[in-house]
């Protein structure tokens, strides 16, 4: 069947008291709506606690329903007021959150982290819990990618897997979470939580996806398998694809023609719809609410956008990369599992 019919047999919400939310079967893959509002400015401090508030309030009176938060955002008591104040019931709302790195360790200490991101909330258990991602929870993702990798190895992954993720599985069994799954997760490390857990893989993997960077055989492998996708910052780069044009770059050009040719109103709104046409759901952030419309827009445009319309694109552009037009820090993560996945094609062992 189609993404947006599939169940995800394999984590289904865990027995709770409260049903899952309820969506339209056409606004959403496996369960995760296909749009979200993110959350994640406030914690680089680009954003002030009082306008990302009035960005989350904003988001929830034009029509969001899935809000995007994790334990490193800080975020928590700012999209709980939010939610607070705009009277939405709480089946009608689809909330995602992440524990930094990986939870290994004691279970009462992984229970006590998501228990407290909840509290600050004003909730009694998530919709999507997710692990942020595939290495130590004292990753710096505001240091230098290359130490990202290198704190992120595969073999500390390898190593602790198994317990974290039985810690996830636990949090869901326990109701704390209606589905458990992971982000930043490439191959390697999905066949590795395959193998030692077959019967119990993530609801989703949310991983950065945009114009320059498609992911599309891993895309699809993932929903073949009955894991929803999540795109990150999936609109972050665009204005960077404007600065690589003064450099002779086409990507800005080839965004704005076909934006044009479809009635949308920016470029940002036509990548949205693009990938919300593949089946992959969107967690676009902003403080702004034009923008934040704008965003929300892409939802209605869906149908008539083509999966295919920015395939010329695909492969990237140097000198959009050269402009800050990629996220070194997702690329980083993916080299990681890339390494492992080379080494296991030429013998070195299992990926």
């Amino acid at each position: 069947p189609p993404p947006h019919t599939l169940s995800n047999t394999h984590n289904t919400p865990a027995h709770t008291d409260q049903e899952p939310a309820q969506m339209s079967s056409t606004e959403e893959r496996n369960g995760v709506p296909l749009m979200g509002f993110g959350t994640m400015e406030h914690a680089d401090g680009s954003v002030k606690p009082d306008v990302m508030f009035e960005a989350v309030k904003k988001a929830l009176e034009v029509g969001y329903r899935h809000i995007d938060t994790a334990e490193l955002y800080q975020t928590q008591e700012l999209v709980g007021k939010a939610i607070a104040e705009s009277k939405i019931k709480r089946e009608e709302l689809f909330i995602t959150s992440k524990l930094k790195g990986m939870p290994c360790g004691e279970y009462a200490g992984v229970k006590e982290r998501a228990a407290s991101m909840l509290k600050k909330m004003g909730l009694d258990r998530f919709d999507l819990l997710l692990m942020h991602w595939p290495g130590p929870d004292t990753a710096d993702w505001a240091g230098s990618p290359e130490a990202l990798a290198s704190a992120c190895s595969f073999e500390w992954f390898r190593q602790h897997v198994q317990q974290a993720w039985a810690n996830m599985l636990r949090l869901k069994e326990e109701g704390l979470s209606l589905r458990v799954g992971v982000s930043n997760f490439y191959r390697a490390h999905l066949s590795e939580l395959s193998r030692q857990f077959p019967t119990d893989p993530p609801a989703a993997n949310q991983i950065n996806i945009d114009a320059l960077n498609h992911e599309k055989a891993f895309v699809e492998k993932m929903q073949k398998d009955g894991i929803a996708v999540i795109a990150y910052r999936p609109i972050a780069f665009v204005p960077a694809y404007a600065m690589a044009a003064d450099m002779g770059d086409t990507t800005a050009s080839v965004l704005a023609s076909a934006a044009s040719e479809a009635a949308y109103t920016s470029s940002q709104q036509l990548v949205l719809s693009w990938l919300m046409a593949r089946g992959i759901c969107v967690i676009p952030k902003s403080s702004s609410p034009p923008n934040i419309q704008a965003n929300f827009d892409a939802l209605s445009k869906v149908g008539t956008c083509s999966p295919h319309v920015l395939a010329e694109l695909e492969g990237g552009s140097e000198m959009a990369a050269m402009c800050g037009g990629v996220d070194e820090y997702a690329a980083a993560v993916r080299s990681v599992a890339e390494e492992e996945e080379a080494r296991a094609a030429s013998g070195g062992g299992e990926a």
